[in-house]
């Protein structure tokens, strides 16, 4: 018989689960929880765990992503760990961002690339995308540059010629010279 679904457990202490047996059960303190589980249990304090039956306060460990501040409470509070300042992520090492949460962190691709933050592309040269871009259609060309298709190459952003398309400012009666990127109105 299972005595815990039986509602044998419900005998057990505030913080503490039924465990079954062959033909009995006992109560032991949950996870978060230390003591006899059978008369008391005790939470762990804030940001600690402990596995499923511990019986001294000794087991409760900072969770994953604290650690222990010495200069916490009795010297054992449990304080974020900073992985973004520490270096610990595993954010894209060239174009990925670490942003710090409590317990935890988010990568996210940084200006002028694309992905999941884990693996971040930069975005064809000439081209930037705005912080936390997923896909490549983010990628738009700069001022001055012009999205092209090649079969070969895929997607460029080549030097717009304003001059030729007449699609510059300059004065009526001044010339226009092409420049990367832009033009120059001449005299």
């Amino acid at each position: 018989d299972d005595e815990c679904s039986e509602g044998a457990g419900g005998e057990c202490t505030v913080g503490a689960v039924c465990v079954n047996s062959v033909g009995s059960y006992a109560c032991a303190c949950a996870e978060g929880w230390y003591g006899d589980g059978a008369s008391n249990c005790t939470a762990c304090p804030f940001n600690y765990v402990s596995p499923v039956n511990s019986s001294s306060a000794a087991a409760c460990v900072c969770r994953e992503g604290w650690a222990v501040n010495a200069s916490g409470p009795a010297g054992r509070a449990c304080a974020d760990v900073d992985e973004c300042a520490l270096a610990t992520h595993n954010c894209d090492p060239e174009g990925g961002e670490c942003a710090n949460a409590e317990g935890s962190f988010a990568c996210a691709c940084g200006r002028g690339f694309y992905g999941d933050g884990l693996n971040c592309t930069a975005c064809m040269g000439n081209a930037t995308s705005p912080a936390g871009s997923v896909r490549e259609s983010a990628c738009v060309c700069n001022a001055g540059f012009e999205k092209i298709t090649t079969a070969c190459f895929g997607s460029l952003c080549l030097d717009r010629d304003e001059c030729s398309t007449a699609t510059h400012d300059c004065s009526w009666g001044q010339g226009c010279e092409n420049t990367i990127g832009g033009f120059t109105c001449l005299s």
